[in-house]
């Protein structure tokens, strides 16, 4: 889909590096734009993935190239509806009867809650990840969404990296997340995507970022059509956990005594049933 300077398509090329990865051992994953070409695809997306054995999968949705200029407001390829379905399609496969075989970073996140653990993807984190893009010519920024002066922390040829770190800019950058819309606060599924990412919230006003996420829609249909499902998957998995916290020898907590799971409550509240 993305063509070269010639005007060939790169996915032979890409392929090519894969092989290359693999036959050397270096770890690798996946990141899959979906644009208006592939949104309507998921059973062909998900058995190419299958084929492939591809190790790890990320979805990312296709910006248009205009939104990536400072100052443009969020504009995407498909609508919140197409990605809504293309989840939720792709969670039925990627489910396959409670047993998953391809690991896709977005429905593992969801799992990782049901786990009593945090999302690690970072736009559905409860806060934005304390990293840093360096551009070639040293130029460092808070997030690969957010290169833009606006943005710009300095430069790691002519500040140190705590400086960096600590800048005033920084901080106001990471201030960003925890500013959600009032509606994201009452949200059921608040837990599962934390107000989504501040970039994917000024689709309407560039400058406001406490608008919903642009698909806010996605998140809710997948979250709703997945919800039970994940429940068994995870109650299984913990189950299995416990099984082998017991192989290993180890005596399973009293009633009242904190779950193994993590989640805070008591054993006879929480995971003793399974």
């Amino acid at each position: 889909h993305r063509v070269t300077g010639s005007g060939k398509g790169s996915f032979d090329l890409v392929m090519r590096g894969i092989r290359h990865l693999q036959d050397a051992g270096v770890e690798y994953n996946i990141l899959s734009v979906i644009h208006e070409d592939n949104v309507t695809k998921p059973d062909e997306l998900m058995a190419f993935y299958q084929e492939q054995q591809f190790p790890y999968i990320q979805f990312i949705p296709c910006m248009d190239f205009v939104s990536q200029k400072s100052g443009m407001p969020g504009r995407f390829r498909i609508t919140p509806e197409q990605y809504g379905q293309f989840l939720c399609r792709t969670f039925d496969l990627w489910y396959n009867e409670g047993y998953p075989e391809l690991p896709i970073r977005i429905f593992e996140n969801m799992l990782l809650v049901f786990m009593h653990r945090q999302a690690e993807l970072c736009v559905h984190s409860s806060c934005c990840p304390k990293m840093m893009v360096l551009e070639t010519n040293g130029d460092a920024y808070p997030c690969d969404f957010f290169i833009d002066e606006e943005h710009r922390l300095g430069n790691i040829g002519q500040t140190d990296l705590e400086s960096l770190l600590t800048s005033p800019v920084y901080d106001d950058f990471l201030r960003m997340k925890p500013q959600m819309n009032e509606a994201c606060r009452t949200c059921e599924y608040l837990r599962f995507c934390n107000g989504g990412c501040p970039r994917n919230r000024n689709w309407l006003d560039v400058n406001d970022r406490t608008e919903v996420d642009y698909f806010c829609q996605s998140y809710k249909m997948f979250y709703s059509h997945a919800y039970k499902r994940m429940i068994s998957l995870a109650n299984r998995l913990k189950a299995e956990q416990m099984q082998e916290y017991r192989r290993m020898g180890h005596p399973l907590p009293g009633r009242n005594e904190s779950c193994l799971c993590g989640s805070g409550k008591k054993f006879k509240s929480c995971c003793q049933s399974l």
